[in-house]
């Protein structure tokens, strides 16, 4: 799947508020679009984050650059974001068994 398609399937997916839960440690954030950024608000903190599309569009580049079976480590990210562990589930949730292009 191509970036911009997967950003498209994301916005509609996420339109109205959902809950996701991070691949690696299983903790539940809820995340909303809003205004060209998606709003992530996990659940532990309750603090809300904005995450602009140039950070997802980072990670689905590098993710490009790795092995499949890496892809979903946030470890991989570390320099691209500080919130790969929520990008990766919005991925994830989206693009299912597709590969990232």
């Amino acid at each position: 799947m191509k970036f911009d398609i997967f950003w498209e399937l994301l916005e509609k997916k996420i339109s109205k508020q959902r809950e996701f839960y991070t691949l690696k440690r299983h903790v539940l954030f809820s995340v909303e679009f809003s205004f060209d950024k998606v709003m992530v608000k996990p659940n532990t903190t309750k603090f809300t984050r904005q995450i602009a599309r140039d950070d997802f569009q980072k990670v689905w580049n590098n993710a490009c650059k790795i092995s499949l079976d890496e892809q979903f480590n946030p470890v991989n990210y570390q320099d691209d974001t500080f919130h790969a562990s929520y990008i990766l589930a919005m991925i994830k949730s989206v693009i299912g068994n597709d590969s990232i292009d």
